[in-house]
């Protein structure tokens, strides 16, 4: 008797039919879902920037849109411009591009374009471009825990509008990375090749590259943010763990210590010191700030002696309220923050 198979193959056919109309819901819903979020997300973030208080910068972001489906959320600017009406300063950049992983809200990753113009209330201007600009930021329950920036190629310019006179200043890479790490903060930063000059006068130094190294103690809280860093530094402590600048051919300075910011901006610590090629530091210097030899000269022969003749030497500088002092001699001071 021939058996039928009409009944299984209807099953089989309704079960994928099932798992198809399954499929096609939850990517409906995904899709519903994500522009939700997304539209959620702009709304968030503009609301967020765009705001009429009379102290915080205000940020406008020219022709919004929400990119990154499916995988990713983030916002698009054509543009961006700030002014910032408690320091008189006012920006314009190119486009704006920023996006969160869909299972990693939290961390957030923005590209901005070039180039970007800045006008100050101070009687300054300044323009700069790059190759690359991109940073991100990581948030949790206590708001900002993290924040990295680097830029590429950067090149700026500054004009003093009353004088006339223009600085450039020219960098080949820069990074900053920012954190906390309980209730302190964190500060890294490095920058490679960078020269500064004059328009109209010769290039006082050679390009030069810094690095740094920090921990503000009780400090986390800066990064909620703040309308002024300076201020909210005041009464401060932590430790410098290194500072590094490098200006080639052995030329190297570095500088460790605990340091403290009075109540009336003045820095005081207690920092060591050490000067690789003390003889080329102050061919260096007195050749590019010859109104300063005097005073090189006088370090150079103190840390010389400290180090019996050689031209590598470690001292301790010790800062006072702002006063720079080698070996009890006070050598220069600090302005305050």
């Amino acid at each position: 008797m021939p058996t039928s198979s009409g009944a299984p193959r209807s099953t089989t056919s309704r079960k994928f039919l099932k798992l198809g109309l399954t499929i096609v819901a939850a990517i409906a819903v995904y899709t519903i879902g994500w522009y939700i979020a997304a539209d959620q997300l702009k709304t968030g973030i503009l609301a967020s920037i765009e705001n009429d208080t009379t102290t915080a910068p205000k940020i406008a972001c020219a022709d919004p849109a929400s990119h990154g489906y499916p995988f990713r959320i983030g916002v698009f600017c054509s543009s961006l411009q700030i002014d910032d009406l408690q320091n008189g300063v006012s920006a314009t950049f190119g486009a704006f591009r920023s996006a969160a992983q869909v299972y990693n809200p939290s961390h957030i990753v923005w590209e901005l374009d070039g180039p970007g113009q800045i006008r100050s209330a101070l009687g300054l201007t300044g323009s700069a471009e790059w190759s690359m600009l991109h940073a991100s930021t990581r948030t949790g329950d206590g708001g900002l825990q993290a924040s990295s920036l680097e830029v590429k190629d950067l090149k700026a310019s500054l004009t003093e509008t009353v004088s006339g006179q223009t600085f450039d200043v020219v960098a080949a890479r820069g990074e900053t990375h920012v954190r906390r790490n309980e209730a302190n903060l964190e500060i890294a930063s490095l920058l490679e090749n960078v020269t500064g000059t004059a328009r109209g006068l010769a290039q006082a130094l050679p390009p030069i590259s810094a690095s740094v190294d920090l921990v503000v103690t009780d400090r986390a809280t800066l990064l909620n943010g703040t309308s002024d860093y300076r201020t909210a530094l005041y009464g401060a402590s932590g430790e410098l763990r290194r500072f590094v600048a490098d200006l080639g051919e052995g030329r190297v300075i570095t500088f460790s210590g605990p340091y403290s910011i009075g109540d009336d901006g003045l820095i005081s610590g207690e920092f060591n010191l050490t000067i690789e090629k003390l003889s080329a530091w102050n061919t260096t210097i007195a050749a590019a700030l010859p109104e300063m030899q005097p005073l090189a000269n006088a370090a150079t022969s103190i840390l010389r002696s400290l180090a019996k003749g050689a031209d590598t030497s470690s001292a301790r500088i010790v800062v006072q309220n702002g006063v720079v002092m080698l070996s009890f001699i006070p050598i220069g001071t600090l302005p305050p923050l």
